[in-house]
Parts: structure tokens; sequence; C-alpha cells
């Protein structure tokens, strides 16, 4: 009898923890489908912002690391500009393509660093603080919120960060290839030989399929002597249009709703694109690069300024459109404007211009061989019509049907 007790005593317990498995596995499986059904909706290759809320905290150390990658990439090009000196390459002295005149640039190099990176910068600001107290008024509480420690930092600040940051790392990256490529190759520029005065082949030269390696530049400026063999391939026409690529890519992204006109993003995006052909020209016109440098430039700047826009940066994947905005009615030039069916209680035709209509029954009858075969025309409305005038005469019902509006 004992043996019999407890072994049902554990059967029972056995039980309750099974039914108690049961309700936790349930109770997951519950949570899971939640996450799932909340998940934001990704079907027209658009992110939007889910309902809920969600407060995420900004880690101190991930700033500091990320300061410290950024100063680690921009140190090799402190390295390379001091301490590294470029290859030096001969020459022959009949190459016609490196005896071009010497000419102050149009764009100098502190001028583009400075439009280079202000106008971009600028454009990145004004678009973040339009989106903020704009377009996402109504839709403030669908955003997540970020904390540093205890305090809350407004999502315009983390915005800026992410953005701006991700610009600046890809200036050190473009310029870190553009360092590489000059000092491993050393190509001299148009204006090398005015430049350089090499003390062989210079003045005179009587050797002309002699490569000349072993020479000595005599010229005064010693810093344009270091520059005149950096040719290749061209940092200004790679800036630029690294710039022109990431901010009209960014405004693209970002601005996902059109700016009151279609016309306005484009005009940015083509100014954007026009100012960098205008920089990369310029290289050969004064006499900077030769044209295959500028070309190589322009390919870099633009493969860099793409990747670092949409791969490391993601701005498609960070557009951040609210939900309150998938049924938006403004749409640049064509704006929806309600209908008046929409506020007479569901009719979708009132604004239609109404067409009345009759069912007519056609009847033939035989009044005598003296009157022949009429022929008469009977309306619903009761309304009749004679047929050897013409005229119609209204019935009785005709104002009940519609027919008194004609």
């Amino acid at each position: 009898m004992k043996s019999y007790s407890s072994s049902f005593f554990f059967s029972i317990q056995f039980d309750h923890f099974s039914r108690l498995r049961r309700f936790f596995f349930c109770c997951c499986r519950a949570v899971r489908r939640s996450k799932n059904m909340d998940r934001p909706s990704s079907s027209s290759g658009r992110v939007v912002v889910p309902h809920p809320t969600s407060t995420m905290q900004i880690s101190i150390s991930r700033l500091v690391c990320d300061f410290i990658v950024l100063c680690c990439c921009a140190l090799p090009l402190l390295i390379f500009h001091e301490f590294v000196k470029p290859y030096k390459r001969g020459f022959y002295c009949d190459d016609e393509s490196i005896r071009y005149p010497f000419r102050d640039s149009t764009v100098s190099r502190h001028m583009l660093i400075v439009v280079g990176l202000l106008i971009p910068t600028a454009l990145i600001l004004m678009t973040e603080i339009f989106r903020t107290f704009a377009w996402e008024r109504k839709c403030a509480a669908q955003f997540k919120q970020y904390r540093l420690r205890e305090k809350s930092v407004h999502r315009l600040v983390v915005r800026l960060y992410v953005f701006i940051g991700y610009f600046l790392v890809g200036v050190c990256f473009n310029q870190v290839m553009v360092d590489i490529a000059k000092y491993t190759i050393g190509r001299h520029r148009p204006h090398f030989m005015n430049v350089c005065k090499p003390n062989k082949g210079f003045n005179e030269c009587k050797n002309p399929d002699e490569y000349i390696t072993e020479f000595t530049c005599m010229g005064a400026d010693k810093k344009l002597v270091h520059e005149s063999m950096l040719s290749f391939y061209s940092g200004h026409s790679a800036f630029s249009f690294y710039a022109a690529w990431f901010t009209s890519l960014y405004l693209q992204a970002r601005l996902y709703r059109p700016l009151y006109s279609r016309l306005v993003l484009p005009v940015i995006q083509v100014a954007l694109f026009g100012g960098a052909t205008f920089v990369a020209y310029s290289r050969v016109s004064d006499y900077k690069h030769h044209w295959s440098d500028v070309l190589v430039g322009i390919i870099m700047g633009s493969a860099l300024g793409i990747f670092v826009a949409i791969v490391v940066a993601e701005v498609f994947k960070r557009r951040e459109i609210p939900a309150c905005d998938e049924e938006n009615g403004e749409f640049g030039l064509i704006r929806l404007e309600p209908r008046e069916a929409q506020h007479n209680n569901g009719c979708h035709n009132c604004g239609a211009p109404q067409v009345a209509t009759h069912s007519i029954t056609v009847t033939n009858e035989y009044d005598g061989p003296t009157n022949g075969a009429q022929q008469r025309l009977a309306y619903a409305d009761g309304g009749v019509i004679n047929p050897q005038t013409g005229h119609y005469r209204l019935g009785a019902n005709a104002c009940q049907t519609g027919g008194c509006k004609y």
C-alpha cells in the first residue's frame, strides 16, 4: 500500500511538471509569433518604422571605438605627406606631355576640401532637420528613442552622427587610395619639366631615345618639385565625385517623397555632379593632370562613393519611413485631393454627372382604317411622347425618378 501511494504521488508530480512544460513552450511560441507579426513591412522594398516605440542605449565604448577607427584611417594620410617620398620615375627628354607651363589651380586643394566637406555636410544637416521637424511631427512616437546613460538623446543628433560620420570615413578611404597610387606610381605631371628643371635633358635633348633616370631637380621650390611627381591619379576628381555620389544617394534614400516638386531633388543631384565635373575638367586645363589621371580619378571616386553609401552606410536600409506616411496624399507635383464622395456617406459617384434614364416600351396599336397604325412610346415615369409632334409630356412619377431636373 505504501509503495502504491508513493508511485501515485510521483505520477501526479510528473503530470504537473509535463503540464508546466507544455505551458512554457506555448508561451514561447506565442511570443515568437508576436515578434514576427510586429516586424516592419518590406514588401515594397521600403523599411517601415514599427508602431511600438523602443529605447536604445548608446554605448560610450562604441563612440570611443568609432573615434579611434577614424583616427587610424586618417593616420596613413599624415605618414604619406610627411615621411614618404614618391617613386622617382624617369623620362624622355623629348616627351612633350610633361613640358607644359606651370599654372595656378582654378580649384585649389584647400578650396576643394572646404567646399567638398561643407556642401555635403550642410545638405545632410538640412535634410535631417527637415525630416525631423516637417515630415515626422505627427509620427514622432513611432521612432526609436536613444539614451546615453541617464540622459535622453534626440534622434536628430544620432542621425547626424551616423551619416556625417560615415561620410568622413569614406573621405579617409578615398584619400588613402589616392595617396597609395600617387606615391607608388610617381607619374610626372604635365608641368614636370617646368617645375623640376632637371640637370639633364631640360635645356637640350641630344639623345631622344634615352630614358633618363639619373637626374637632379634644380627647381627652387622643393614643394612644387615634390608635387610634380604625383600625377596619377587625380585626387581632386576622386574626392569631388566621391562627395557627389555619396550625397546624391543619401538624398535619394532619405528624402523618400518629393519636396513639393519632383524637380527639386534631381536639380540638387545634377548640380552636385556638375560641380564635380567642373573640378575634374579644370585639372586638365590647368595642366595639373593628364586626361587619363582624371578619368581614373572619376572612376575610383565614383566607385568608393557608391560603395560607402550603399554597403557601409546602408542609406537605403536606413530610410526610416514611418507607418503614418504609407497612405500620405502628397506626391510632389500631384496632390491627391479628397473627392466629394468621401463626404457623402460612402457614395462613390456623387461627384460624377447625373444621367437620367427612362425605360421605354414600344407598343403598336391599330386604331382603325382611318387613322392607320400609330406608334406610342410609353415611359416608365408615366410620361408619353406624341409621335406626330415629337413633344414629350412628363408623367406623374417624373419628379420621383429625377426627371424634374431635366
